[in-house]
């Protein structure tokens, strides 16, 4: 999804997919919009 006014991008990413996070660059959020890096 692309955000029109910065034209930055937002992706989602679903949980219990498979490990991913070793070499991941992406922030999670959860559902009470705390951040957590990988």
């Amino acid at each position: 999804m692309r955000v029109g006014e910065t034209g930055g991008r937002i992706g989602f990413i679903t949980p219990l997919t498979h490990n991913f996070c070793e070499s991941c660059n992406r922030v999670r959020v959860t559902c009470t919009g705390q951040l957590y890096m990988c």
